[in-house]
């Protein structure tokens, strides 16, 4: 029957078909469009409702996907700020136990190091009696042992 109906159509195209034969085939033609828009309607309100039923899983997904994005900055941000923070506060020990540091590893005393440096001034002042030292304790503990 599909053969029959694609010659029909192709004389109908043509031209060569009597009245009653294309009124058929344009009742047939005016069938197969009322059938094609009833199924593209149907796709169409069936399309809506898959939309619809999805529409809350998507949201759904999205808070989810919002919330891990949110928790994941969250703690990069506390890492960052928590590194930083003890970074700091190494710094700040190392700067203030430096000198310490140093003198323990050298086995150096700051009372030492004075004496040797008054003792080099006075050595100094006594082949350069023109020398001078620019610290004032030094000048006065040199006039102290004079007398």
């Amino acid at each position: 029957m599909s053969n029959e109906f694609q010659e029909k159509l192709k004389l109908y195209n043509e031209g060569k078909l009597n009245q009653d034969e294309m009124s058929k085939i344009e009742s047939e033609i005016n069938k197969f469009i009322a059938i094609s828009d009833y199924l593209n309607n149907d796709e169409k309100e069936f399309l809506e409702e898959l939309k619809q039923q999805m529409q809350p899983d998507i949201r759904k997904e999205n808070r989810i996907a919002k919330l891990l994005k949110r928790k994941v900055n969250l703690r990069i941000i506390l890492l960052t700020a928590f590194s930083s923070f003890f970074i700091l506060v190494v710094f700040i020990f190392i700067y203030f136990t430096a000198s310490r540091i140093t003198t323990s590893l050298f086995a150096l005393d700051h009372k030492e190091i004075y004496a040797k440096r008054e003792a080099m001034v006075q050595l100094a002042q006594m082949f350069q009696p023109q020398y001078k030292s620019s610290e004032s304790s030094v000048n006065s503990s040199l006039l102290h042992s004079k007398i």
